[in-house]
């Protein structure tokens, strides 16, 4: 899953050390010291980031089942290294009635609907995870407050028409995401636990 976020710290791994896996990377031959995946350096908080958008995919589908709606949530998979994220890809957070939903938490910001949301665009997802979904492109976008009391539904077929290419801080680095105009989304108020 791929989690778009601002402003986030970046921290160094150890030499030798895998901060997305937080255990030893296997040894280089010939005893050198074994390699930085690229993903490491520029997104070292990628596993701390999605254990933690957990509570915001659980909170949407807790939303989803209290309205009779037949909700699966895949178990959550992390790869073990960059270097097998394919194999790790999964096909949505949420597959509601056979279509897929995807959840963004925003741990660092509240909000309760478009009227307090500080912008007036929403980041969406980044360019190239939409663009080379293939066929599975999702119904709906979630994205959750910080406080799991609210979120932003975001409609992709009623809305993909208007949304806008910017660049987007995710990863630790800046790419090119999908922006929906903040008054094309809808209030959700999420349920409490």
């Amino acid at each position: 899953m791929y989690r778009p976020r601002v402003d986030r710290p970046t921290t160094s791994a150890a030499p030798g050390v895998s901060p997305s896996a937080g255990r030893p990377l296997p040894p280089a031959a010939g005893g050198a010291p074994p390699p930085i995946h690229e993903l490491d350096r520029v997104d070292p908080t990628f596993v701390a980031d999605l254990q933690a958008s957990e509570a915001a995919r659980a909170a949407v589908a807790r939303w989803f089942r209290r309205r009779g709606q037949p909700t699966v949530m895949p178990a959550l998979r992390v790869r073990p290294t960059p270097a097998e994220r394919a194999a790790y890809r999964d096909r949505g957070d949420l597959l509601v009635r056979g279509r897929r939903v995807e959840v963004r938490g925003r741990t660092n910001l509240v909000f309760t609907g478009p009227g307090d949301y500080p912008w007036a665009d929403v980041l969406v997802t980044d360019c190239a995870k939409f663009d080379g979904a293939r066929g599975r492109v999702p119904a709906v976008y979630v994205i959750a407050s910080g406080d799991l009391r609210a979120a932003l539904w975001i409609p992709v077929r009623a809305t993909r028409a208007a949304w806008r290419v910017k660049p987007g801080r995710g990863n630790g680095r800046t790419v090119p995401c999908y922006f929906c105009p903040t008054a094309l989304t809808t209030a959700v108020r999420l349920p409490p636990p």
